[in-house]
């Protein structure tokens, strides 16, 4: 079964490798959150609802979600839970970074804005990216 990666938002079969070699993500943490966003592994099962006005802090928030919001069709629940694995992701990918690995970050997913990208880069690399003055 192939995932959506994404870095490229492309489909791969072998996406660990394609993160090695195309991408050069040797930082196995990183990999390891990236494989997990790709396949929807990122646990959120005890995280607070993210339905605004709900105050459910359980155990399941997969099944309280489906079974506790009537006001969600089962594909807007599955929407809820993919939009907070995603944000879930991308925090973890930030509190990664902020550790200031041995092994460097390869990706970006977690940097909001291109200041804050250029910032990092420029931490880095001697010279800036090419990039586009509008």
């Amino acid at each position: 079964m192939s995932s959506e990666f994404p870095v490229c938002r492309l489909f791969y079969m072998a996406l660990n490798k394609h993160l090695k070699h195309k991408h050069a993500v040797r930082n196995l943490e990183e990999r390891g959150i990236i494989l997990k966003m790709a396949s929807g592994g990122i646990n959120v099962r005890t995280k607070p609802c993210p339905i605004t006005g709900c105050s459910y802090a359980g155990k399941r928030l997969d099944r309280h979600v489906t079974h506790e919001h009537p006001e969600f069709s089962r594909d807007e629940a599955h929407q809820v839970m993919a939009r907070l694995k995603h944000s879930v992701a991308l925090q973890l990918l930030h509190d990664l970074r902020e550790t200031n690995p041995i092994i460097g970050m390869a990706t970006s997913l977690d940097i909001e804005n291109e200041e804050e990208y250029l910032l990092i880069w420029c931490t880095l690399h001697p010279s800036p990216p090419h990039t586009e003055l509008h």
